[in-house]
């Protein structure tokens, strides 16, 4: 994990999921933040799953669109509950409070 001042966040995870090869793959994730003025800033995500790298064609499209896309999907809806939580009332966010994720949580919902 590092922190890119004025930018943003690199995070390097192993998810707690198997992608059905045997192995834990990595994925990097690469937040940045801009700002758009007071009280306003953009939020943008990356993400690259090491498992894809190299491959190509029909078996990694499925993959992709059919695994990693709605578990992402998934993910950022997760996140998004706890960044707005934050924002309305102050509290800290606790791990698994909007639901666990499986790639990046040890208790799945």
């Amino acid at each position: 994990t590092a922190w890119i001042e004025g930018e943003g966040l690199n995070i390097q995870a192993v998810p707690l999921i198997e992608d059905g090869s045997g192995s834990k793959a990595t994925i990097e994730i690469e937040w940045r933040i801009k700002p758009l003025g007071e009280n306003r800033s953009e939020l943008s995500t990356s993400l690259y799953p090491h498992r894809m790298k190299g491959r190509s064609g029909l078996k990694a499209h499925l993959f992709f669109n059919l695994k990693m896309k709605p578990m992402w999907v998934k993910y950022w809806k997760t996140l998004l509950k706890g960044i707005k939580h934050h924002i309305e009332t102050g509290e800290t966010v606790t791990e698994n409070q909007f639901g666990a994720h499986s790639f990046f949580s040890a208790q799945t919902s």
